[in-house]
């Protein structure tokens, strides 16, 4: 009777086994999900940046609403989600809700170094 319950166990435990579904082979953590759609397949590679209407927007309280033209053929739509530190001259930045590209955030900053050069990072 010993021998055919350890069979019947033997058995049942190769049938779960066999049938996990931990079984199936993983996707690599490095590896791109290509399935994701693209949302921002329609713009180039690359964009020269209008800094003008951005400017304007590092002044804009939390939860104003913004429609900023940053490049040829894209205008940013949404709502400002945060703001940098405003006692922080030096670096000034915002984050942007997008209402046009399914919820998509854009961050914007613009920092100035000593010297009095600018950059700005996106």
């Amino acid at each position: 009777m010993k021998l055919l319950k350890t069979g019947a166990m033997v058995a049942l435990l190769t049938a779960c086994y066999s049938y996990a579904a931990a079984q199936g082979t993983p996707l690599p953590v490095n590896e791109p999900d290509h399935n994701k759609p693209k949302i921002f397949a329609d713009l180039p590679e690359r964009l020269n940046l209008k800094t003008a209407d951005l400017e304007a927007a590092l002044k804009l309280p939390v939860g104003a609403s913004i429609n900023a033209a940053i490049a040829n053929g894209f205008t940013l739509t949404g709502t400002i989600i945060s703001k940098s530190n405003p006692r922080d001259a030096s670096v000034k930045s915002i984050v942007i809700k997008s209402a046009a590209r399914k919820d998509a955030t854009f961050t914007f900053t613009r920092i100035t170094r000593q010297d009095g050069s600018i950059s700005y990072i996106g």
